[in-house]
């Protein structure tokens, strides 16, 4: 009887609007080609919240395709309902404490029913991650938590009670951290007391096989990207930011950069900024900003599209990220997938400097400034990048079977 793999996340699974599920949805693609070439023996398991089928945030396809890959293994997707008669249209109506709580205790559960088979358990991220307070600790069962935020760094505190019982949870039932990025290492020793011994390392990490290309999930979303990007002239030059559009990603700082840079009209900013979970508030504030600037000299996009990077990599110049805190941005590795000829800027926060410092092309800016972001702008359009950067992309490959190995020592 082959042994179990549990593999649990809030995104990239049923749905798909942040850098997690990106790892995620990367996770189920290697996992996919594994069992292909007959190097996947186990039961393949995965837990994720129920999103309702109306909901802008469910993703048909994601679904259907985890859905057979655990099937293919004997084993299933287990869509968490985790409290009975509530909505799940979206991501803050099943996030919380709570949530967290239920989902938890009935992964648990699961596990505690199958302990006998050999059980290892991934934790994505914190919805789950209760688990290891509530799980028992028992041979044959590895567990390892991802933690891809922390409510230091994010300042959020409502997750610190949580938090704690996880860690006293993999202390004493000598469980794993998983750590994404060297800062992040750092950030869970210096701030929560987490032992070199807990820690094991699971970087943040791309497809080599999709560097300049484009991916599956690409492909099928090109039409919708091409028919976006035919809003911008043909000849116009593109300076590009994207990620989640929250106060963390620095898009308001960026934006008064942008007015205070009067750059010429040959260019245009665009910033793909999915709106989903964005605060009612800082949108606002970021429409009220983009009011400011010369008609056409901005193309807000609103919506997670994959394929627009690759697409604008002839027209790209400048990619900037203004972020004024990060954990481990895969936005950053993507930057370095599409645009081997572009100038990259950078806010001087330590997971950027982690992957861009040292690269060709690539700028150093003192973050929440705009007046400093606006002269490294133009000193960019002035003095354009007119190399072509090299980087280890093998540095940033997906390797899931070290991970196993790892986790399989634990039993």
């Amino acid at each position: 009887m082959k042994k179990i793999l549990v593999l649990c996340c809030h995104d990239g699974i049923t749905t798909f609007y942040c850098g997690v599920g990106k790892v995620v949805k990367d996770t189920l693609f290697v996992i996919s080609e594994l069992i292909k070439s007959n190097e996947f023996n186990y039961e393949l398991h995965i837990f994720t919240p129920y999103v309702d089928r109306d909901s802008e945030f469910y993703r048909k396809n994601e679904k259907i395709f985890a859905s057979k890959l655990a099937e293919s293994t004997g084993g299933r997707l287990h869509e968490i309902k985790v409290i009975a008669g509530t909505k799940t249209k979206d991501i803050n109506s099943n996030w919380g404490v709570d949530q967290w709580n239920l989902a938890s205790r009935q992964v648990a559960s699961f596990v505690q029913s199958n302990k006998d088979r050999g059980v290892i358990i991934l934790l994505h991220d914190i919805y789950f991650a209760l688990l290891c307070y509530y799980l028992e600790k028992m041979d044959g069962v590895s567990v390892c938590y991802i933690p891809h935020s922390t409510g230091k760094l994010f300042n959020e505190p409502f997750r610190l009670p949580s938090e704690k019982l996880i860690y006293r949870g993999v202390r004493e039932k000598q469980y794993k951290i998983g750590y994404i990025n060297n800062f992040i290492r750092k950030h869970l020793q210096n701030s929560y007391g987490v032992k070199l011994s807990e820690l094991v390392p699971i970087k943040n990490a791309l497809l080599i096989s999709e560097i300049g290309t484009l991916s599956n999930d690409e492909i099928n979303n090109r039409k919708k990207a091409e028919k976006c990007l035919s809003k911008i002239g043909k000849n116009k030059k593109i300076i590009f930011s994207f990620g989640r559009c929250s106060a963390q990603k620095g898009f308001h700082t960026l934006i008064d950069a942008y007015y205070l840079a009067k750059i010429s009209d040959e260019y245009v900013l665009v910033l793909l900024a999915p709106v989903d979970i964005t605060d009612k508030k800082y949108l606002g504030l970021i429409k009220s900003k983009l009011d400011k600037l010369p008609k056409n000299s901005c193309l807000f996009i609103k919506e997670f599209m994959s394929p627009l990077p690759f697409l604008m990599s002839e027209k790209l110049k400048m990619i900037v990220f203004s972020s004024q805190f990060e954990c481990a941005p895969i936005s950053a590795l993507e930057a370095l997938r599409h645009s081997e000829r572009s100038t990259i800027i950078y806010s001087e926060i330590q997971p950027f400097k982690e992957i861009f410092k040292g690269l060709s092309g690539t700028k150093m800016v003192s973050r929440n400034n705009p007046k400093n972001w606006s002269t490294e702008i133009n000193a960019s359009i002035r003095r354009p990048f007119l190399g072509v950067r090299v980087w280890n992309s093998e540095t940033y490959n997906i390797n899931f079977q070290n991970l196993l190995y790892t986790l399989e020592k634990d039993y």
